[in-house]
C-alpha cells in the first residue's frame, strides 16, 4: 500500500521537473518544447516502472514467511470386497510415472470424493495408536507474513507453497502393496 504513495509522489514530482525543464525556451525561441516534454515522461514512466517492478522484488525476498495450516478435511476408511475394508490409504500405485497415495475423503454433505496425492518427501503419514476409525488430512502452507511491516511495502503477495502434507491415520491402516488394473 505505501508503494503506491511513494511511487505517486516520486512520478509527480518527476513531473514538475519535467515541465519545468521543458518549458525553457530553446534557442532563441520561447516556446514550450513538446518533444523534450514527450522524450521526459516516456524516461520518467519507464524508470519509475522498472524501479517499482524491482523494488518489489526484493520485497519478496526481505519479508518473513511463516507456515500456515490449511482447512483439515476428514479420511473414511475403505469399504470393499478385494481386502481394502477398513483401509484408510492406499499407496504405492503409479499414475503415468508419478508415486501417488490414494486417499477417500468425506464431504460437507456426507458424500466422500476419492484423491491421489502425489507421493513425495512432503508427504507425511502419521499412524496413530489413538486414533480409531477416523482420520484426517490436512495441508500446511508457507505464506508471506502480512502483518509484517515489510508488507506494507508490498503491491501483491506470492501464492501460497505447498510445504508439507500430514495424514493422519490409525494405525495399521495403510496399504501399501496393491495392484490396480
Amino acid at each position: 500500500m505505501y508503494t503506491i504513495y511513494l511511487v505517486l509522489f516520486v512520478f509527480i514530482t518527476a513531473e514538475i521537473v519535467i515541465c519545468f525543464l521543458s518549458s525553457k525556451a530553446k534557442s532563441g525561441s520561447s516556446a514550450f518544447n513538446h518533444d523534450l516534454f514527450f522524450v521526459l515522461n516516456v524516461v520518467n514512466f519507464m524508470i519509475v516502472m522498472v524501479g517499482l517492478a524491482c523494488g518489489n522484488a526484493y520485497l519478496h525476498q526481505a519479508i518473513p514467511t511463516q507456515v500456515v495450516a490449511g482447512e483439515e478435511s476428514e479420511l473414511v476408511a475403505l469399504d470393499s470386497k478385494e481386502g481394502f475394508a477398513g483401509t484408510f490409504v492406499w499407496g504405492t500405485g503409479e499414475i503415468g510415472s508419478t508415486a501417488v497415495l490414494e486417499v477417500w475423503v468425506k464431504n460437507a454433505d456426507g458424500s466422500v470424493s476419492p484423491y491421489r496425492i502425489p507421493k513425495t518427501n512432503a508427504v507425511h503419514v502419521f499412524q496413530e495408536t489413538n486414533l480409531q476409525n477416523t482420520g484426517s488430512w490436512r495441508n500446511f502452507y508457507r505464506v508471506e507474513d502480512r502483518n509484517s511491516a515489510l508488507a506494507k511495502w508490498l503491491i501483491n503477495f506470492r501464492e501460497p507453497i505447498l510445504e508439507r502434507t500430514e495424514l493422519h491415520v490409525p494405525r495399521g491402516t495403510v496399504k501399501n502393496d496393491f495392484k490396480a488394473n
